[in-house]
């Protein structure tokens, strides 16, 4: 199934927007393992002095490592998003070179083109310009001027 442009603009939209969202996420989770980090490191020092059981001390080193999972995941949704986003643009890229393929061949196939580059060349310059956005879904508004 191939969307046309519009639909994937709209996808590349909501991509990049999943960006922002994943950044954000990563960073909130990055403070919280600066804070579980401290609180173990704080949960270590307590149980060299024997204020804490080696329980709570265990307990705090695991949810540091815990968070720096949650961290390393954040970041590779970001990442993910980012690689969703360059195929977004990808094939945004490809149908905007494939329309223009089709429109050109449908202008040189033209007898409208031929009457222009006849016209063109009456004039002295072997020039013809497309009258459309060859990115468009519709070829019907691609024809030579």
């Amino acid at each position: 199934m191939q969307l046309d442009a519009a639909e994937l603009k709209a996808q590349r939209d909501l991509a990049a927007a999943q960006i922002d969202t994943a950044e954000r996420d990563a960073e909130a989770q990055a403070a919280q393992l600066e804070f579980v980090r401290a609180d173990s490191q704080r949960q270590q020092d307590l149980l060299k002095s024997r204020t804490v059981s080696p329980s709570e001390a265990e307990r705090a080193a695991s949810a540091a490592k815990a968070q720096a999972r949650a961290v390393e995941a954040a970041r590779t949704r970001v990442v993910q998003a980012r690689a969703q986003l360059a195929q977004m643009d990808a094939q945004l890229g490809e149908t905007g070179t494939r329309n223009a393929v089709l429109c050109e061949a449908r202008v040189i196939a033209d007898p409208k083109f031929d009457e222009a580059m006849n016209q063109e060349n009456k004039n002295g310059t072997n020039m013809v310009f497309l009258s459309a956005d060859c990115r468009s879904a519709s070829m019907d508004s691609c024809v030579g001027t």
